[in-house]
Formats: structure tokens, C-alpha cells, sequence
């Protein structure tokens, strides 16, 4: 009756180091598979726009600018560092 009940504890101790086993890698594997903000950011296309106007900012060194979305035809604002003209064909990055 002992050497039974020495078997099952050593059958039991060891699922229970297989179900350790088995979550660390679950909870690994899901936190590698998790992508940080700036990793989802850089995957983010720019688009053509139309500058259409432009909109002086006197607080901040970034210049407004009201553009055109080409691709879904949507008016749209950025803020750049850069200067352009109505008119411009630039590249922009929406979230």
C-alpha cells in the first residue's frame, strides 16, 4: 500500500511539474507575441496629402496644416516641422 501511494505522489508530482512547465511557455509565448506601442506605430503607412492650407502656430514650433487625404478623399490636419506651400504633395502618417 505504501509503495501505491509513493508511485501516485511521484505520477502527481510530476504532472505538476509538466503543467509548470507547460504554462511558462504559454505565458512566454504570449508575451513575445504582444507588440509595443512604437512597434505598432511603425508599421503605420504614410499617405499622399494635399496641402490646402496653413495655419500658423505661434506656441509651438510645429506648423498646422489642413490637407486633403488622397485615398479617402477626408480633410485632415498634421503638424510638421516643415514648411510648405498650398498645393504641396507631401507624405503623412495618421494614427
Amino acid at each position: 500500500m505504501t509503495q501505491s501511494r509513493t508511485s501516485a505522489l511521484c505520477v502527481l508530482k510530476g504532472l505538476m511539474y509538466w503543467a509548470l512547465i507547460m504554462l511558462t511557455i504559454l505565458v512566454a509565448s504570449t508575451l513575445a507575441g504582444c507588440a509595443s506601442k512604437s512597434a505598432q506605430l511603425s508599421r503605420i503607412q504614410p499617405e499622399k496629402v494635399v496641402i490646402i492650407n496653413y495655419f500658423e502656430q505661434t506656441k509651438s514650433s510645429l506648423n498646422c496644416y489642413k490637407v486633403k487625404r488622397l485615398q479617402q478623399g477626408v480633410v485632415d490636419y498634421i503638424y510638421s516641422s516643415d514648411y510648405y506651400l498650398g498645393g504641396d504633395t507631401v507624405f503623412a502618417t495618421f494614427r
